[in-house]
């Protein structure tokens, strides 16, 4: 690998039958992979080619790749479609097509490989598929009872533009990571998205149909390993329910960004005691900013809150005087007191007048309430008042 090699990989290369492991990544090497000579090295195991410059599609005669546990053709330039062969190769466990020009499904949930999987389960235990031209719907049911070992599935950066059946999760409960970022996915998020018990990382981020106006599924509360959830630029909208996150407590990383959320931060939050990054920003979020997010979260370092319709007033609790700064995080194993928090508040309409900090420290401005009317101006318990006027933040019953 990296020898600086180029030109075309000979259809002799055959002739090495006792080859076991072929590793040419990182070199100038073009033109189709010899697949059919490949297949005629009984002995092959790891087949590693990334970053070169192949081209050309690949062939169904990788089904003669009996014994592959590796095949690596990430970074280069092949096109076609992927080849559903490769899912019955029993002892594969590394699968990476990423960074091609790959078209098409992945998979077909019909096809009667993936309805028979009983008979003949696949040992892949990791997918990236990402980085390529993909349509259709990246996972089903069938799918992932067929490889039930599967631990790290990548297919984001392509152009998937279906939707999950309810089921699609069901048979994926060894996951770690899926992430199905920057695609066309529709929504709704399936109720089996709970069947995870394992995941520690999701991302959904930018599928701009996916959240389809509604909240976020409870179900999700029950993926209780996640560490990393990002489902930012979704269209998810409403309130969040307040215990999604209560048994989350190893969520590091949470990213909600750009939705339509509405109604208080979840409370729920909290539970995540080593939570160092909150992304909330581009929502509708309402209330008060929370105090517990600094008195609580002793690892939290970005919090980012601006383009909301948080009010009321900043606590004392985010300021500390010794530093003159936004209050440092604490002492942590190797890490000494003292290290910034990064908070942004812009764009909220937060009450008047500001802590003299706040606005240099965390971007925050106010707005001063002005009452013009009462009505009406006299009356008795139990009556509703009328206040006109400006500067009220949004209505609330």
């Amino acid at each position: 690998s990296a020898c600086g090699l180029s030109g075309v990989l000979p259809a002799n290369i055959d002739q090495l039958k006792a080859l076991v492991t072929m590793d040419l990544g990182g070199n100038n090497l073009s033109g189709d992979i010899p697949i059919d000579s490949l297949a005629r090295l009984s002995h092959l195991k790891h087949l590693r080619l990334t970053n070169n410059a192949f081209s050309g599609a690949l062939s169904s005669n990788v089904a003669n790749l009996v014994e592959l546990e590796i095949f690596d053709v990430g970074s280069n330039k092949i096109t076609g479609t992927v080849p559903r062969e490769f899912f019955d190769l029993h002892f594969l466990e590394v699968l990476d097509i990423s960074g091609n020009e790959f078209t098409g499904a992945l998979f077909n949930k019909d096809d009667e490989m993936f309805k028979t999987y009983a008979e003949a389960t696949s040992n892949l235990r990791i997918i990236y598929a990402n980085n390529n031209r993909l349509t259709g719907t990246p996972a089903a049911a069938a799918v992932f009872k067929r490889m039930p070992f599967l631990r790290t599935f990548r297919v984001n950066d392509n152009k998937f533009d279906g939707k999950f059946d309810d089921d699609a999760f069901d048979g994926a409960s060894e996951l770690v990571e899926f992430d199905a970022s920057n695609n066309a996915l529709i929504g709704p998020m399936p109720s089996s998205i709970g069947a995870m018990h394992m995941l520690q990382s999701l991302s959904f981020a930018n599928n701009k149909r996916f959240g389809n106006g509604a909240p976020i599924t409870l179900e999700l509360k029950r993926c209780v390993a996640l560490k990393v959830l990002d489902l930012s630029g979704c269209s998810f909208a409403g309130a969040i329910p307040s215990n999604l996150f209560v048994d989350m407590s190893y969520l590091s990383f949470l990213r909600l960004a750009t939705n339509d959320f509405s109604g208080p931060i979840p409370e729920s939050i909290r539970s995540a005691k080593f939570l160092r990054v909150l992304e909330l920003q581009g929502n509708a979020f309402e209330g008060v900013v929370p105090s517990w997010l600094v008195d609580e979260l002793d690892h939290l370092e970005a919090i980012e809150l601006s383009r909301n319709a948080l009010g009321g007033f900043i606590s004392d609790t985010w300021y500390d005087k010794t530093t003159k700064s936004v209050t440092p995080l604490p002492a942590y194993n190797e890490r000494v007191a003292g290290q910034r928090r990064n908070v942004r508040l812009t764009q909220n309409p937060l009450f008047c007048p500001l802590p003299p900090w706040a606005s240099k420290l965390m971007g925050a401005s106010c707005r001063e309430t002005q009452i013009h009317a009462i009505e009406p101006p006299v009356g008795g318990e139990g009556e509703y008042l009328t206040l006109t006027g400006e500067g009220f933040g949004p209505p609330r019953l």
